[in-house]
């Protein structure tokens, strides 16, 4: 895993391309789980990540980067996907809508692999705002401030989403069907 104040020099071509083999698997799986099922989005966003951090460095835009400039140009790739293809302005199914829950409940997953099982089975908007979150850490009014929703639909959204997820968890979703 990447320690989040490192910083590669990019200055030159050999620099650029050993962080680019160093950080490829880590900013994959990444962008495969704001990406769900959708492989080519993942792919899309990995290697438009990496085609900006080429002509940056190349221009002199950039001389160093750390894990943050890949995450962060992930998550606003899959923003502009989102808003792209009217995501954010849909609505969750009624069923994930009155899904209740505890807000502190926790769903444990084991693996990668399940992980990427679960977040498979998620809206792509639930899946978004649970990475914001609780992987990227970022508060509820800044993931509100993302995908253009107030604090109260935020929130609503993240227990909506968390009660989505246990029940996957609980029900083991459609992994057999």
């Amino acid at each position: 895993m990447c320690d989040v104040a490192e910083r590669w020099d990019v200055s030159d071509d050999e620099s650029l391309r050993r962080v680019v083999e160093g950080v490829l698997d880590e900013v994959y799986r990444y962008a495969s789980r704001l990406a769900g099922a959708d492989r080519q989005l993942a792919e899309d966003l990995v290697q438009d990540a990496f085609v900006r951090l080429i002509r940056a460095a190349r221009a002199s835009r950039v001389v160093d980067v750390g894990p943050g400039w890949f995450f962060t140009t992930i998550r606003n790739r899959f923003i502009d996907h989102l808003r792209s293809t009217s995501r954010l302005d849909v609505g969750l199914p009624d069923e994930h809508a009155a899904a209740g829950g505890a807000r502190g409940a926790v769903v444990t997953v084991d693996s990668d692999d399940s992980l990427a099982w679960l977040t498979d089975r998620l809206s792509p908007l639930e899946r978004f705002v649970l990475v914001a979150h609780h992987v990227d850490g970022f508060g509820v009014s800044d993931v509100a401030g993302m995908i253009g929703k107030s604090v109260h639909a935020t929130e609503s959204l993240l227990v909506t989403a968390r009660a989505h997820a246990r029940r996957i968890v609980n029900t083991g979703g459609d992994r057999h069907g």
